[in-house]
Parts: structure tokens; C-alpha cells; sequence
């Protein structure tokens, strides 16, 4: 019978490096020098975070030392306060980020984040404190009008106050509207709307010489000015609102 024979295993013989001690000496010089300059490096990283954090956190406090005039309106006060808020809040370095091993660069990076947040927080209440006011200007404009009462020993037109409500109403929809007064806006608009179907009511009751709806329309209309009157001042405290919202995120401790 023949007999199958496996072959020995190979081994492979890996060369033993003999260095000099002098060539030890030079490796070992140069792992130094290299670790010295990933420590240079990984510190010039942290002081940039620390740098960027320290500009936010002074253009915030110069912002807070500004003093507009009372006769400053909200729209440019607003803006004076957001173009002194110029400092760089990306948090972002140059070169190779080293925050995986360099702990004291993680932690001023972290830090640079948390002012950057705050940093952002107010200069998104300042546009909203903009937004509002000009908000607040487009809406007294249609109601300017149809809020006009008669002149004195002056009857009311009904036909007057019918025109003068339909374009208040029709313009009010056309307006832009800010997220914070979306709610109050569509109340408004809503009351606005009664308003008007009011004094419309009012003067089909008048066309007709039909004195119980003339006096159930002007009980209606009543009705309809004092929900009104309350939708107003929730609208005008919006603008309140918004500034509370800068004037506390100002104060956050950086």
C-alpha cells in the first residue's frame, strides 16, 4: 500500500534588527520631538476655541453697554444690537482637530459650543424682537382706518365702516406674520373678520328698515368690538414678549 507523508510546516525566520545604541538614541530623540509638537499643536487648537469662546462673550458684553436714545425705535435698536454681535460662532479650527486625545482642547471646544449656543440664542431674539415690531407696524396700518370713530356731532356711515372693515380684513391676510405672533394673528384676523360681518349685517338690517335685526346686529357688533379690543392688546404685549426674550438671553451667564 503506499503511504501519503506531510510535508513538514514551514517556518519563517524573521531577521533580528540590531541597532547601535547610538541609532536608539536618535529614534528615541525623535519620538520626542514628535510627541512635543502633537502637544505644541493640540495646545495652539485649544487657545483657538478659547479665543473664539472669549470674542463671543466680549461682543455680547459690548452689546449689552450700548445705550439707544428713547426716541430709538425698536427696528434700529434691534439692528445696533445685532451687527455688534460680529464675533465668528462656528467653533471651528484649522489643521487636524485633536479633541480625541487632548482632553483640555475637548473641554475649551465644549465650552466654545456652550457660548456659542447662547451666542446664537440672542441674536435669534433680536431678529424676533425685529420681526415683531415690523409686524406690529404692518397691522396698525389696516386698522388705522376702520378704528377711525366719527367727528363729533357726526353720525356713523354704516357704508363707511362696511368698506373700511373689508380692507382692514382683506389687508390683514396679506400680512407676513412671525412664528411668535402666528397664534395672536389668527385670532385677530378671526375677530377682525366678526367685525366686519357685523357692520355688514348692520346695514343689510338698515337696507331693509328691519328694526329687530338692526338692534340684534348692533348687540352683535358690541359683542364683536370687545372680543376685539382684547385681541389688540394681546397682539401689542407680543412685542413685550420678544424683548423679555433678548433681555434674558443677555443675561445668561457666559
Amino acid at each position: 500500500a503506499r503511504r501519503s507523508v506531510t510535508p513538514p510546516k514551514r517556518r519563517w525566520h524573521v531577521p533580528h534588527l540590531r541597532l547601535s545604541k547610538r541609532s536608539r538614541i536618535v529614534i528615541v530623540g525623535l519620538v520626542v520631538v514628535a510627541c512635543g509638537a502633537a502637544l505644541v499643536s493640540a495646545d495652539s487648537i485649544k487657545r483657538d476655541y478659547e479665543r473664539q469662546a472669549a470674542a463671543m462673550r466680549r461682543t455680547i458684553g459690548e452689546a449689552s453697554k450700548l445705550s439707544p436714545s428713547e426716541a430709538a425705535s425698536v427696528v434700529s435698536v434691534a439692528d445696533a444690537l445685532s451687527s455688534a454681535l460680529s464675533a465668528p460662532s462656528g467653533c471651528r479650527v484649522t489643521g487636524i482637530d485633536v479633541i480625541s486625545w487632548y482632553g483640555p482642547a475637548k473641554t475649551a471646544r465644549q465650552d466654545c459650543q456652550a457660548v456659542a449656543e447662547r451666542y446664537g440664542r440672542l441674536k435669534t431674539a433680536l431678529g424676533t424682537m425685529r420681526a415683531t415690531s415690523d409686524y406690529l407696524t404692518h397691522v396698525a396700518a389696516p386698522l388705522s382706518d376702520a378704528l377711525t370713530l366719527p367727528a363729533d356731532n357726526q353720525y356713523a356711515v354704516i357704508g363707511n365702516y362696511v368698506t373700511a372693515w373689508t380692507k382692514a380684513k382683506d389687508d390683514l391676510g396679506k400680512i407676513a406674520v412671525p412664528a411668535i405672533a402666528a397664534s395672536a394673528h389668527s385670532q385677530l384676523l378671526a375677530r377682525v373678520t366678526a367685525v366686519h360681518a357685523g357692520w355688514v349685517a348692520l346695514q343689510a338690517a338698515n337696507s331693509k328698515q328691519d328694526a329687530a335685526a338692526f338692534t340684534s346686529a348692533q348687540t352683535e357688533l358690541s359683542k364683536s368690538y370687545e372680543a376685539f379690543r382684547t385681541s389688540a392688546a394681546d397682539v401689542a404685549a407680543l412685542l413685550g414678549t420678544a424683548q423679555t426674550a433678548v433681555t434674558q438671553a443677555a443675561a445668561t451667564p457666559l
